[in-house]
């Protein structure tokens, strides 16, 4: 438990990492990369906050927030890359702020859980992102701002049955250019 703070220049966390119940990671003006999955709290609490607003956060795969758990970005307004295919997963409070959000990768890349989830920036699938980003939390996303690349093959978003999506601002599609196969889709 306690809280750590980390301070200045780049700072990459690799592997898989755990903000246990009563531990406090907090974030600051500075490049944060996560490589491996990171999971917040155990069942009572944890919490991973920011402040400022320089500096991007890389999460090159999966977010897990458990029961009591809080991913609350919300203070700060750094850009957030989302990457991988092992997606996000909430139990519990997840607000990225008011950020740009960019998913990149490809593959799947599912939403899901018991808790709202706030992605208050705007986001951007970028052309690559293949197949999908799939949406099964059934409380329900929250979206400041939606763009959709032109796909290099393919990109979507995907709404699955009995889940929530709501976009606050504007919907983006970059077109298609003439003669190419590629596809856009919302379902």
């Amino acid at each position: 438990s306690g809280t750590t703070t980390l301070g200045a220049g780049t700072i990459t966390f690799a592997g898989t990492t755990l903000v246990a119940d009563g531990a406090t990671l907090a974030l600051g003006n500075y490049a944060f990369t996560q490589t491996g999955t990171i999971t917040i709290g155990q069942g009572a609490s944890g919490i991973v906050t920011a402040t400022g607003s320089s500096g991007t956060y890389t999460f090159s795969n999966g977010i897990t927030i458990a029961t009591g758990g809080t991913f609350n970005l919300s203070a700060g307004t750094h850009a957030l890359v989302f990457a991988g295919t092992t997606g996000h997963s909430n139990a519990g409070t997840f607000n990225t702020g008011t950020g740009a959000i960019t998913f990149t990768g490809t593959g799947a890349f599912p939403i899901a859980g018991t808790g709202a989830m706030t992605y208050g920036g705007t986001m951007t699938v970028l052309a690559g992102r293949t197949p999908v980003i799939s949406n099964s939390n059934a409380t329900g996303v929250t979206i400041g701002a939606l763009t959709i690349a032109s796909p290099a093959t393919t990109n979507s978003i995907t709404i699955n049955d009995g889940s929530k999506l709501t976009v606050t601002g504007a919907l983006t599609f970059t077109a298609v250019a003439t003669g190419v196969a590629n596809s856009q889709t919302i379902t």
